[in-house]
């Protein structure tokens, strides 16, 4: 109702000074207030979720380590296992 009075006084600024009108904005005011506020807190949750889902998903990439395998250099034992394996992070130079 607060939303709607104050849409009808930005429309017809001739009402905004008319009594019943005051006397209706300032009766819905704390519920208008509680309720602006509780959509404010529910915008700022999807926010922090989305920015939760975010960081996961970065952290998961950066933590991955990584595993290079070097070509067989021809020995019998490289032939039967393969090439060197190699780990290491992905934050420190090759």
């Amino acid at each position: 109702m607060h939303e709607l009075a104050r849409f009808v006084c930005d429309e017809r600024p001739n009402l905004r000074h008319r009594w019943w009108v005051k006397a209706l904005l300032a009766e819905t005011h704390p519920d208008w207030v509680e309720w602006k506020t509780e959509q404010a807190m529910r915008d700022v949750d999807q926010q922090i979720a989305e920015l939760h889902q975010l960081w996961d998903q970065e952290q998961a990439k950066a933590q991955a380590p990584v595993i290079t395998e070097a070509a067989p250099d021809g020995s019998k034992a490289q032939q039967l296992l393969g090439g060197e394996l190699r780990i290491r992070a992905p934050w420190s130079p090759e």
